[in-house]
């Protein structure tokens, strides 16, 4: 019962995290090369959509203004 409070001590004295403009940016980026470049080049069940890049994008940007206005 004890390790269960220091889990809960550790979990309540935690900083915010906060991701800096690189790091979205680079997951967009890795996941944008990933998916729609790497994957359907390896296989035929992946479908490269230009769309999909958009959508990445566009979730990105949002997860970012949101977090670095400290909404989460």
């Amino acid at each position: 019962m004890w390790s269960f409070f220091k889990y809960i001590d550790i979990l309540i004295d935690q900083k915010p995290l906060h991701f800096y403009t690189m790091r979205p940016l680079a997951t967009l980026t890795l996941f944008a090369l990933h998916f729609e470049l790497v994957m359907p080049a390896v296989s035929n069940r992946f479908v490269s959509d230009p769309i999909d890049i958009l959508a990445y994008v566009i979730g990105s940007s949002l997860f970012w203004l949101i977090q670095s206005d400290g909404l989460i």
